[in-house]
């Protein structure tokens, strides 16, 4: 007679594996933990199985947004030269955690050639306020020319009819110092948008200058010069001898866009933080500056403002300023 080989036992799976025991006195408590560590297992590999599988959702409005502002007409140049003074560093090794204020890239400048401009002077220029000068809070951008030589651009951009735009001013109004701003639009010769008295702030700090509702709108697409100019009369360093006027003047770009029928809606239904962030998202400078400059004003004592205003200062090289007073209400007449 052959002898038939015995069948294999069926194979289970580990959350069914059934743990053989002999009934008695020592040998069942064991038994009854090996089972149960055995199914907590099973269901424990189960539950991270699931958990890794999950994905998380985000809602429209922490989204980036896909605007991108449209490049001006090619012909059309706006380099400028920010200033000096501030150092750029864009992480220093001892900044904080992460913040979105950190992710703000510019867009690409407008390829203009025939406008430099300044966004602040180099050395300090009068009455003893050291190295100090007026300084626009606008990106800088540096590119170097295919003949060997370099330009400094000076713009941003905005979705506002009539924008906001931010200045340092190291004079106080106890200076004697007269202040100007002029918008002018690109035709030859140029033709004044606006033109208005800037008052010095108390003591040396940040002010703005808001296109007020006479101001034609800005049209969408074009570039529009602006020009901030001092004029600072220091007093006689001897008796007898003439009084000594210093003049100083920074200028640069502005850029209207429109945008896209999604970040706009985002834009509408955002709360202040919201918009202020939509905004950095989608390189909209002058409005991204505003919106975080109100929410500081409303909120002064506000910690996590604070640092994302000196984050949002130093994505252009300008966290030397972080630190100086804001004027609450628009410098201009």
């Amino acid at each position: 007679m052959t002898r038939q080989p015995p069948e294999t036992p069926p194979q289970r799976s580990p959350q069914h594996a059934i743990i053989p025991c002999t009934i008695g006195l020592m040998v069942l408590p064991l038994c009854s933990l090996l089972w149960s560590v055995s199914w907590a297992g099973a269901v424990q590999a189960q539950s991270l199985g699931g958990t890794l599988q999950s994905t998380p959702q985000a809602g429209p409005l922490g989204q980036t947004s896909t605007f991108t502002p449209p490049p001006p007409p090619p012909d059309r140049d706006s380099p400028g030269r920010r200033g000096g003074g501030a150092g750029r560093r864009e992480h220093p090794p001892d900044s904080p955690g992460p913040s979105p204020f950190d992710l703000f890239t510019p867009p690409p400048p407008p390829p203009d050639r025939d406008a430099p401009g300044n966004r602040g002077g180099g050395a300090g220029r009068g009455c003893g306020v050291g190295s100090q000068t007026l300084m626009a809070l606008v990106p800088e951008y540096h590119q170097t020319l295919s003949s060997g030589g370099e330009i400094t651009k000076v713009w941003g951009t905005t979705i506002a009819e009539r924008p906001t735009l931010w200045f340092y001013v190291p004079y106080a109004a106890a200076d004697g110092v007269s202040l100007e701003f002029v918008l002018q639009d690109q035709a030859n010769p140029a033709n004044d948008i606006y033109r208005t008295r800037v008052v010095a702030p108390a003591t040396p700090g940040i002010v703005r200058v808001a296109l007020p509702d006479q101001v034609p709108s800005l049209l969408p697409g074009k570039l529009y010069q602006w020009y901030l100019k001092a004029r600072l009369q220091c007093q006689a360093s001897q008796p007898g001898s003439p009084a000594q006027v210093v003049k100083e003047q920074i200028n640069g770009w502005v850029q209207r866009v429109d945008p896209n029928p999604s970040l706009a809606t985002q834009l509408q239904q955002g709360t202040p933080p919201q918009r202020a962030t939509l905004y950095r998202q989608n390189g909209i400078w002058f409005d991204a500056l505003n919106a975080l400059a109100e929410l500081r004003l409303a909120d002064p004592n506000n910690p996590q403002l604070t640092e994302d205003w000196k984050r949002l200062l130093r994505s252009i090289g300008l966290e030397a300023l972080a630190e100086k007073p804001i004027e609450k209400k628009p410098s201009n007449d």
